[in-house]
């Protein structure tokens, strides 16, 4: 048999991956641990399941997963059956799968996102094994995606993948990450209005307390930052700002019920940022610019120089678009150029300062202002084309140029 293939999914609070609502992750320290300790599969063909126990430590385990739900894991060992909350358990090391699945996996760590999508999607038609389905069925979700950078055609494609997998899989234990996944490929697909009530379902299964089997709540939270801001994009205002109400709550009471030296600290300390600029984001978008230049100098003023990087970024985002929204062009320019130059800490944030400097470029004409915006709008849609702002930059690029 071939060499393992893998299933990850994050524990609660583990940290998110490198860029916001994006489906390309890095994983935690915590994860590469695991995955170091199950370098191979066995000769039985097992799956290897790491599970974390009580002190926060990964407990490897070595069976056959029967099931894979969000309640709870069941996994025959030696005979007999043993079961583990799906929250607990971090990474699956599949043992027993199909040809196509595996060969899947090689062409998605090759970035031939095609040829993945291709093997994932057979595999999820013909693999024998549902827990092999499913994961195949995600994976071929997100390889296109990954395509969806290139080509804006996929993200259709890969909303009738995790629409799949919904309907074959509804209690799967990796239904959260696709319903976010699903969320931000209607989202790059063009309608912000859909997503934030796709965003918002999944934030409200977080609501309870404790809530619902599966849903960690630092998860859910991360999805109500993105149904506030999909609804702010979409000019829903009256639902962007009651969302962020709730979530600056949720995130103040979460952060502090978590232990100083917590991974999920600096997350949480992320999200609290963005949910306090929130506010200032929806005056914006209601046209209320007067108001938010003096919300997000506040703000700015209250950053801790560079070691707040989202309060920080984002409140010069936001100070950069108020600025704007008053023709103050030149003031503008300055404030979009040092997030696009300094922040990588947020693609889509950078993303759109990118834009918004381009379109700073064109509302002040000089001799090379065309050449300028063109610049970055090309560099959107080249390095950031899985944001919502590559949406914008290509179709200013095909209407002004």
């Amino acid at each position: 048999m071939e060499g393992p293939v893998r299933t990850l999914r994050r524990p609660a609070g583990a940290p998110r991956w490198s860029r916001v609502g994006t489906v390309a992750r890095a994983l935690p320290a915590l994860l590469l641990a695991a995955a170091a300790t199950h370098g191979s599969a066995s000769a039985q063909g097992l799956d290897k399941i790491s599970v974390l126990n009580a002190r926060g430590q990964v407990t490897p385990v070595a069976g056959r997963v029967l099931e894979n739900k969000l309640a709870q894991v069941r996994v025959e060992r030696d005979g007999k059956e043993r079961l583990y909350d799906g929250l607990t358990v971090v990474l699956i090391v599949w043992g027993e799968t199909s040809p196509a699945y595996r060969e899947g996996h090689k062409f998605f760590e090759r970035g031939d996102w095609q040829n993945a999508a291709d093997k994932f999607a057979f595999a999820a038609d013909n693999d024998e094994r549902d827990v092999i389905k499913a994961s195949a069925r995600r994976l071929a979700g997100e390889s296109l995606m990954r395509l969806g950078a290139s080509d804006p055609s996929r993200f259709a494609q890969a909303l009738t993948e995790f629409e799949r997998f919904r309907a074959s899989f509804p209690d799967n234990r990796e239904l959260p990450e696709v319903r976010a996944a699903q969320a931000r490929a209607t989202l790059l697909n063009g309608d912000a209005g859909l997503a934030g009530d796709l965003y918002r379902a999944l934030f409200e299964e977080g609501a309870g307390n404790p809530p619902r089997p599966g849903y960690g709540k630092l998860p859910c939270l991360q999805a109500g930052l993105g149904a506030a801001r999909a609804y702010t994009q979409a000019g829903k205002t009256l639902e962007a700002r009651e969302i962020y109400g709730v979530l600056d709550s949720g995130a103040r009471a979460l952060l502090a019920a978590t232990p100083e030296d917590a991974p999920e600290r600096p997350e949480l300390l992320a999200l609290g940022a963005d949910a306090q600029l929130g506010e200032g984001f929806v005056l914006i978008a209601a046209g209320q610019d007067n108001q938010a230049v003096p919300f997000f100098q506040a703000r700015l003023q209250g950053a801790d120089g560079g070691a707040d990087s989202t309060l920080r970024f984002g409140a010069t985002l936001g100070l950069a678009e108020a600025r704007f929204g008053k023709r103050e062009y030149e003031a503008a320019r300055g404030l979009f150029a040092e997030v696009a130059a300094l922040d990588f800490t947020d693609g889509d944030r950078r993303a759109r300062a990118l834009v918004m400097l381009a379109e700073c470029y064109l509302s002040l004409p000089s001799a090379d202002s065309n050449a300028e915006a063109r610049k970055r709008l090309s560099a959107v849609t080249e390095q950031y084309g899985d944001t919502p702002s590559a949406r914008v930059a290509r179709e200013t690029l095909k209407t002004r140029f």
